[in-house]
């Protein structure tokens, strides 16, 4: 391919990152001058779901943010003593720190006689708070070492009550940092680490192929990426450029794997540009880690996450979990901790424990994306196309909105089920053999062990397909559905002996609630609204089944789906996708006529994205025009995905929701 042409060797390898890395400190540092508004302005953190820290500073000695929900202000109480650290805050010049606090004393408690602020350990403001909120400020003074550490103290706390045993200080509702001569600048040493990240990405990417034309777009985007993510809320005054160096010292290590396996195996399988599509999931998965790993990601239901996690760690294996209204219970698979467990000892404060399973399971949505490209390379033989899907699927907005939502094991088990998809369609392509077998088999038994609704999506989906595969298939396409009916009745007998068995109290309880139509009133629950409005809500991407393919990306998949079944009716991945898109169609229509909801749309996702990539192929391949049309296509459905990923930072997207 005329973008993975170009130089090649150590050399070229140092240049691009060094180039690259060059590039990104320039614009971090003009970013952080023109950029970065004169002031960064906001609360410790945010209180209640979003729960986002900052990220210009840490904390110490703060209890967990709360919500004022009726004036929408995000505050935080003290302790006698609280801390804000600026790891990286350059001190060529003083900045001026102010705090919004409010005492918040109760009838009858004395206020406190005084609240001192410290940098440094130098004390340089002291206030009288007062039961309204005022303004204390403190001027952080120059010095030529980088970092600054803002103490609070409030010498008198208070107790709320015998069901609330917290020593209480002062509310902090708001942080405002300014820099004397109105611009902010970059210490050198985050300018480094800045650039040193983003070489040691774009050398692992360089690595697995993506030279030329198209290394230079992955530069550019790896490092105006990075950059944009320092800016925002002042990252490079905090700890972050640290968590970006250690993100591309792993993305080199899996590009130099590549790279040498590359040269050892340039085609495996008939898959001519394998590196290539490592490298391209590689890239767009690194940058979805480096958003998940910022500090304004939010939060969402990853606590729970992170509680069951160390519940597993305990010894604790079995859990069930309820629906909202009418509150069906179902078992609660736990494959995503028990992947997570390996790593979990060097992984100790609980945010960095969410920032673990969210990156276990962006790990199972990777490989996602190259299991189809194998499927569609190895049936179609079309490099474009399946290159396509690769990236295509990366921007899926159905499992980056459970990531952002932190809905972690219905993504991971999803993720893991795509995988055992594509292991049928590679199946149904040609010649069957053993290491497919097994590692379909053995996808499949992860996946119905990972989430509940995964199962019960899953084998419908399966079936669908394999007799899909034995009635219309032809040759390789016939056996492979008898393979996949086999493969899934060992898979789910293997899921039910080792986990689903153990649950056979909550299958009678559940079946006699559902049988004896014991319902809620239609108003108090999304699961059960009439019709019309579970339409809307689904449209709208309100409901529980969320993640509803975007208009361009249907349109594109309609379109693929009509030169499918125009050129390839029989073949065996055109049959997987059909039975699969079934499926789709029968759980969808389920969830707007009845009260069970399975989230089909991440189910789904990777049906839309294939025959999205099969049009998009098409058109590049009639002319120059057709190739700029497929581009532009292919960028309003990957945006779709960026939203996303912009909304999960608090960001307000640019654009319609499609």
């Amino acid at each position: 391919m005329s973008g993975t042409s170009g130089w090649r060797g150590p050399g070229a390898v140092l240049v691009a990152g060094l180039a690259a890395g060059v590039l990104a400190a320039s614009l971090l540092a003009a970013g952080a001058r023109w950029f970065v508004p004169p002031k960064l302005s906001g609360p410790i953190a945010e209180g209640a779901w979003t729960a986002r820290s900052r990220a210009c500073f840490t904390t110490d000695g703060f209890y967990p943010a709360e919500l004022n929900a009726g004036a929408n202000i995000h505050f935080s109480w003290t302790g006698r003593t609280a801390r804000l650290v600026f790891p990286e805050l350059n001190r060529w010049q003083s900045h001026g720190l102010v705090l919004r606090v409010m005492a918040a004393r109760p009838g009858g408690v004395a206020l406190p006689s005084t609240l001192t602020l410290s940098v440094d350990g130098a004390v340089l403001a002291t206030a009288q708070p007062r039961n309204e909120r005022q303004l204390v400020p403190v001027v952080i003074p120059s010095r030529a070492a980088r970092g600054a550490v803002v103490t609070i103290d409030v010498p008198e706390t208070f107790v709320p009550g015998p069901h609330d045993d917290r020593a209480l200080g002062v509310i902090v509702d708001e942080v405002s940092l300014r820099p004397e001569s109105g611009h902010f600048s970059v210490s050198g040493t985050v300018a480094l680490r800045a650039a040193l990240a983003v070489a040691l990405s774009v050398a692992g990417l360089w690595l697995c192929g993506l030279r030329g034309r198209l290394g230079i777009l992955a530069a550019v985007a790896v490092a105006a990426a990075f950059v944009g993510l320092l800016l925002q809320d002042g990252a490079f005054i905090g700890p972050y450029a640290t968590r970006l160096v250690r993100l591309g010292a792993g993305v080199a290590a899996v590009g130099l794997l590549v790279g040498v396996l590359g040269r050892r195996w340039p085609s495996v399988a008939g898959l001519a540009e394998w590196p290539v599509a490592v490298g391209l999931v590689l890239g767009v998965a690194a940058l979805e880690l480096a958003v998940f790993a910022h500090p304004l990601a939010q939060v969402g239901d990853a606590i729970f996450q992170v509680h069951r996690a160390q519940e597993v760690r305990g010894g604790q294996y079995y859990f069930t979990s309820i629906t909202p209204q009418p509150f069906f219970e179902f078992p609660y698979p736990i494959a995503l901790y028990v992947a997570a467990m390996p790593f979990w000892r060097f992984f100790t404060a609980q945010l960095d424990q969410v920032l673990l399973l969210r990156g276990v399971t962006l790990a199972a949505h990777a490989l996602v994306g190259i299991g189809l490209y194998a499927m569609v390379r190895r049936q179609w033989n079309d490099g474009r196309a399946a290159l396509a899907c690769a990236v295509l699927w990366m921007f899926a907005r159905a499992p980056l909105e459970g990531m952002s939502n932190a809905n972690l094991t219905n993504v991971f088990g999803q993720g893991v089920f795509g995988v055992a998809m594509a292991g049928v369609g590679w199946l149904s392509a040609g010649a069957v053999s053993v290491v497919p077998l097994a590692g379909t088999c053995v996808s499949i038994f992860v996946a119905f062990l990972s989430h509940f609704g995964t199962t019960m999506v899953g084998l419908p989906t399966l079936g669908v397909v394999s007799v899909a595969l034995m009635v219309l298939g032809r040759g390789h396409a016939r056996r492979a559905g008898v393979w996949v009916l086999v493969l899934t009745l060992v898979a789910s007998a293997a899921a039910y002996v080792v986990y689903y068995s153990h649950f056979t109290a909550v299958y009678r309880q559940t079946f006699e609630r559902v049988t004896s139509r014991q319902r809620e009133p239609p108003t108090r629950s999304k699961l059960v609204a009439p019709p019309s409005a579970k339409l809307r809500q689904w449209y709208a991407g309100t409901g529980d089944d969320y993640g509803r393919p975007s208009l361009p990306l249907m349109a594109t998949a309609v379109a693929g789906a009509v030169l499918l079944a125009r050129r390839r009716p029989r073949e065996g991945v055109t049959l997987v996708l059909a039975g699969w898109g079934l499926v789709w169609v029968g759980f969808t229509a389920l969830g707007v006529f009845t009260p069970v909801s399975m989230r089909v749309n991440l189910a789904a996702a990777p049906v839309f994205v294939c025959l999205a990539a099969s049009a998009l192929s098409a058109l590049a391949g009639r002319s120059k025009l057709g190739a700029a049309a497929a581009v532009f296509v292919a960028v309003a459905i990957a945006w779709d995905g960026v939203r996303v990923c912009l909304g999960c930072l608090g960001l307000s997207p640019n654009g319609p929701a499609f």
